[in-house]
This record gives C-alpha cells, structure tokens and sequence, in this order.
C-alpha cells in the first residue's frame, strides 16, 4: 500500500508540474516565463532540505498510505513538480 500511495504522489506531482507548464507557456509571455519559473525555483529552495515531522501523534489515526501521501506532500511536493515542470519549459 505504501509503494501505491508513493506512486501516486509521484504521477500525480508530475501530473500538476505539467499542467503549470503549459498554463505557463500559453498564457504568459517567454520572458515573463522565465521570471516566474525561475521566481518558484528560488521559492522551492525554501523547501530543501526535506526534514520530516516523524511525531506519531501529529499524524492520529490516518491510514499509512495517507501518511506517506502527506509526509510526501509536505516535505518535497512543491520542489518536486517544480523540477518536474523544468524540462518541458526548456524544451519548448
């Protein structure tokens, strides 16, 4: 249940990175794209390094596939999409 619940954080950042990057490159100018791609990048930083809070308290009695979906979420969601959503930005 654990490896499912990892799976479908990862599809489903990469899912959200690749929405944002086509929202970006449709509606924004290139160089305002690369002001704010680059803006977020800076902002995911802030994220690093991933420290969890292993506190068994904080997380009651959620099932272990919600825990590992909002320890994930939590800790590298954010730079994760972000890196995610790179590579589609410089291809185009």
């Amino acid at each position: 249940m654990v490896w499912s619940a990892c799976l479908v954080f990862f599809q489903t950042a990469l899912l959200v990175g690749y929405i944002y990057a086509r929202w970006l490159t449709t509606l924004v100018p290139d160089r305002k794209q690369v002001l704010i791609h680059g803006a977020l990048l800076v902002i995911a930083l802030l994220f690093l390094p991933p420290i969890p809070e292993l506190d068994g308290q904080s997380m009651g009695n959620i099932s272990a596939p919600l825990q590992v979906l909002q320890l994930l979420s939590s800790t590298i969601g954010v730079p994760f999409a972000l890196l995610a959503t790179t590579e589609p930005l410089i291809q185009r």
